[in-house]
C-alpha cells in the first residue's frame, strides 16, 4: 500500500493545463453547504473547487462539480453517516479548519459512512479519504474502497500534525472503476474493529482523481521512457512525499512494473528492462 503525505498549492497551475484531469477530479468536503475550502486549497491532493455538502443519510447529491467548478454527471449517494458534526480543534486553521473540523460520523460498528460515486468514467482513480476526528487524537477511522484491488483497510487518526499526513489525517487508495458496475466508486470510513462504538468514526471529505493512462517506467508523464525517469523512479522509491509534490498530476503506479500495486525494490529490475526495451 502506498503511503505518503503532501500538500502542494503550486499544483493548481499545473492542473489547469490538463483538461482531462479537471474533468475527472472531484473534491468533496462534508459540512454546511455555505462553508467550503477555497479553490486554491489542495489538502493532500489537488486544488480546485470543493463541493460542500451535508450528504444526509440515504440521500443523493447530483451533478457534482469538478475542480474547475464545472457541473458533471457524477452523483453521490451516502448512507451510514448519520450525523453531521462540527468540533473546533484549536490546532487547525484556515482551509484545514474548514475541511477537518466538519465531518460525517457513524456510531454503528456494522454501518460505515459509505459514499457511492456514480457515473464516473471507467479507469484507475486515486482516492484520498479524510477520516480524522478533531480534538480527539485517540479516535481512529477504518477506511477502505471496494474498488481497490485486494480491498485493504487503513487506520487513520492521531493528533493534528500541523498539516496533512497520510494515516493521520487521510488514507490513499488506488481504485479500478469499471465492470461489472461501470462508473461506480465506493468509499468507506467506519469504526476500527474492537474500538468503542460510542466514540464513532469520522469522514471529513474525499478527493478523487482519474489517473492518466498507464505508461510503464514513464515517471514524469512526459510520454517517454528515458534517462530522465531514472532519478524520478528512485525518488518515488525513497521519498514518495516529494514525488507527489513534484509530479501531482502524474501516475506513481507507472513505477509498479511487477503489477502488485506497490513500488518497491522488486520493481527495480523490470524498470531497467522497460527502459532498455
Amino acid at each position: 500500500m502506498l503511503r505518503v503525505s503532501t500538500t502542494s498549492t503550486a499544483a493548481f497551475f499545473v492542473l489547469f493545463l490538463t483538461a482531462s484531469a479537471r474533468g475527472q477530479s472531484l473534491n468533496v468536503a462534508f459540512g454546511p453547504t455555505n462553508m467550503q475550502p477555497t479553490s486554491i486549497y489542495a489538502a493532500a491532493g489537488l486544488p480546485g473547487y470543493w463541493n460542500a455538502m451535508t450528504a444526509a443519510n440515504g440521500t443523493t447529491t447530483f451533478n457534482l462539480k469538478n475542480l474547475a467548478g464545472v457541473s458533471t454527471p457524477v452523483r453521490l449517494y451516502q448512507y451510514g453517516g448519520t450525523q453531521l458534526m462540527h468540533i473546533n480543534d484549536p490546532l487547525t486553521s484556515g482551509d484545514d479548519q474548514t475541511l477537518m473540523d466538519h465531518f460525517l460520523v457513524t456510531y454503528t460498528p456494522s454501518l460505515e459512512t459509505c459514499l457511492f460515486f456514480n457515473d464516473l468514467q471507467n479507469g484507475v482513480y486515486e482516492v484520498l479519504t479524510y477520516g480524522w476526528m478533531p480534538r480527539n487524537p485517540g479516535i481512529m477511522a477504518y477506511t477502505s474502497s471496494d474498488e481497490e484491488p485486494g480491498y485493504p483497510h487503513e487506520i487513520v487518526g492521531g493528533a493534528w500534525p500541523g498539516g496533512h499526513q497520510e494515516l493521520v489525517t487521510y488514507s490513499r487508495h488506488y481504485c479500478i472503476v469499471g465492470p461489472p458496475v461501470n462508473g461506480r466508486l465506493r468509499v468507506h470510513s467506519g469504526i476500527v474493529p474492537g474500538a468503542p462504538a460510542a466514540n464513532g468514526a469520522a469522514m471529513n471529505g474525499v478527493q478523487i482523481r482519474k489517473l492518466p493512462a498507464a505508461a510503464p517506467a514513464d515517471m514524469n508523464c512526459d510520454g517517454a521512457q528515458d534517462a530522465e525517469d531514472v532519478g524520478i523512479f528512485i525518488q518515488a522509491l525513497v521519498d514518495r512525499e516529494s514525488y507527489y509534490a513534484d509530479h501531482p498530476t502524474c501516475r506513481i503506479l507507472n513505477g509498479d512494473l511487477n503489477g502488485d500495486w506497490d513500488i518497491d525494490t522488486d520493481d527495480v529490475a523490470p524498470f531497467v528492462t522497460a527502459l532498455l526495451n
